[in-house]
């Protein structure tokens, strides 16, 4: 039984990929210097902090790489679609990772797979992306706010989807960089009208507004325009 090293094992999609390790008769190890192949995907989402996503999306991955006495054969690093556009210390820290992998592996002659997942969901997701946080919220009965009536349209990818992928790469001779997105781009509007179907519930759907004046200053200006 082919032993693989996953970081980020305890995670949301983690969990699966262990899940999906198991059911093809992969064992999962502790112990990267018996692996000939790493998922690397550990790491912090939804940190604003510039040190955060350094420590966590950053230096994770090279502290380990470093400290290894036995490096692997393979490399499958789970990046994310956000690197086309990094405007997130997240986004930059993950290119960061993908360009120090590249270099590195291809200084030590490992096969390197970096995959560029669009927005992953399913059961047991407890982030803060959209779909986990509307599904809280209409339970919870709280508004949701669509930004600019929710026309933003992204592309989302159902997490077995993603494992799949995973799993199929431990015997494919391959490298390179890859995009793993869904079928389509959907609108948010599109969630929360999907979400209410299925769950059978209307949302409460927040404008988005937000007072510009603060009080102190209206009642200046009204004094200002009473005179």
């Amino acid at each position: 039984m082919e032993r693989i090293f996953v970081t980020g094992k305890s995670g949301f999609i983690g969990h699966h990929l262990v899940s999906a390790l198991q059911k093809n008769k992969y064992s999962v190890s502790g112990d990267s210097n018996k692996c000939k192949t790493w998922v690397l995907m550990a790491g912090l989402m939804g940190s604003v902090d510039l040190q955060d996503n350094i420590d966590n999306n950053f230096l994770l991955n090279f502290n380990l790489i470093n400290n290894a006495k036995k490096l692997p054969e393979k490399i499958i690093y789970i990046s994310s679609i956000d690197v086309y556009s990094p405007n997130t210390y997240y986004a930059a820290a993950k290119l960061a990772s993908e360009n120090f992998l590249k270099i590195f592996c291809k200084e030590n002659r490992i096969k390197l797979i970096i995959l560029r997942p669009s927005q992953i969901y399913g059961p047991g997701d407890k982030g803060r992306k959209i779909i986990p946080k509307f599904i809280n919220k209409m339970r919870r009965n709280e508004e949701i706010q669509l930004i600019d009536n929710g026309v933003a349209k992204r592309s989302y990818l159902y997490v077995t989807d993603l494992t799949e992928v995973i799993v199929s790469l431990f015997k494919k001779d391959i490298q390179g960089t890859y995009d793993i997105i869904g079928n389509r781009l959907i609108t948010i509007k599109e969630v929360v009208e999907v979400l209410e179907k299925e769950m059978n519930k209307k949302a409460r759907i927040e404008l988005g507004f937000r007072p510009k004046i603060k009080f102190e200053k209206g009642i200046k200006l009204t004094l200002q325009k009473n005179e």
